[in-house]
């Protein structure tokens, strides 16, 4: 965020509507998108999404200013969030009966020991050289990915589309709602920390960025 906010020069906070819009695009745009694509083949899918992201991290590079800065983050959001839901689907199918709560939690596994990884990571490359070098490692990482899904993902067909309505009608369920709450508060919980830990360090602890 302070790389960020001093590039654009704007304050941390407003630099960290960012991640605002990517967490609203995330969390709107990516359903709609998988109910619009619910007939294709997962593994397609996937690879689909990726390439979302491989386009959007050389716009990122490439293109300047906030403002589309957001833009990118939106479109990224909706690519990553339809992996992530595609990803999980797949594990579920292939799983062997009764393990597929299993198999769909060691991917959410996978996605956070990235979370816990990257970050750190992304940090030390933007104070050693810029911010746009972690859009290329994305972009590098996402290309891999595409080629490990093609090899190593079986084709999944797709299902036909659940409504939104009924969609929504499982949240009077209270087992669900405790499921949601609970993922809810996990994911605020280390997106906050995620987020500001580098600006808590550096501006309360004044720790140097190195």
């Amino acid at each position: 965020m302070d790389n960020i906010s001093q590039w654009a020069h704007i304050s941390v906070a407003a630099a960290g509507q960012l991640i605002t819009v990517f967490a609203v695009a995330n969390a709107i745009g990516s359903p709609l998108f998988v109910i619009a694509t619910a007939k294709l083949d997962r593994r397609k899918l996937m690879i689909l999404a990726l390439w979302i992201v491989v386009i959007i991290s050389v716009m990122t590079i490439m293109l300047p200013g906030f403002d589309f800065l957001i833009v990118s983050r939106i479109v990224l959001a909706i690519g990553a969030g339809v992996f992530v839901i595609a990803a999980k689907t797949i594990a579920a199918k292939l799983a062997a009966p009764g393990k597929q709560a299993g198999a769909i939690g060691t991917v959410i596994l996978g996605f956070s020991a990235a979370l816990i990884v990257g970050v750190p990571i992304g940090r030390v490359v933007a104070a050693a050289f810029n911010r746009k070098f972690i859009f290329v490692g994305i972009g590098i990482l996402s290309i891999l990915a595409v080629f490990a899904v093609c090899l190593m993902i079986p084709a999944t067909e797709g299902e036909a589309a659940v409504p939104l309505r009924k969609q929504i009608a499982l949240m009077k369920s209270p087992m669900i709602l405790t499921g949601f709450g609970i993922t809810f508060f996990w994911q605020l919980g280390y997106a906050i920390l995620c987020a500001y830990i580098v600006p808590f360090l550096l501006n309360v602890t004044m720790m140097g960025g190195h």
